[in-house]
């Protein structure tokens, strides 16, 4: 058997406001599994993000305590972003009895 998965996501902006600085540009991942199976035994070859393509989940101010500039103690102009996992590659073997 074998499966290809393909994810596109538009780009966006995470801020009610339009802010440049969450701007999320668009992405497109795709996933890959190869795999054979009886009655028994399962086993396959996969792979996550085949492309290693750096996708941004999430963009937002920082919520740690971040000192940016020390003389106003203030965290203005810290960000953070999550993004999803690079490349992996992997194999899986199930026995069913």
């Amino acid at each position: 058997y074998s499966r290809l998965d393909y994810l596109y996501s538009s780009s966006a902006n995470a801020s009610a406001s339009l802010d440049p600085r969450f701007d999320m540009p668009a992405s497109h991942v795709m996933n890959l599994r190869f795999g054979w199976r009886n009655d028994t035994i399962d086993l396959a070859v996969w792979s996550k993000n085949i492309t290693d393509e750096e996708v941004i989940n999430q963009v937002a101010p920082a919520n740690i305590h971040t000192v940016v500039d020390a003389r106003v103690s203030a965290t203005e102009g810290s960000y953070q972003a999550f993004t999803l996992p690079q490349r992996s590659v992997g194999i899986t073997a199930r026995y069913t009895y």
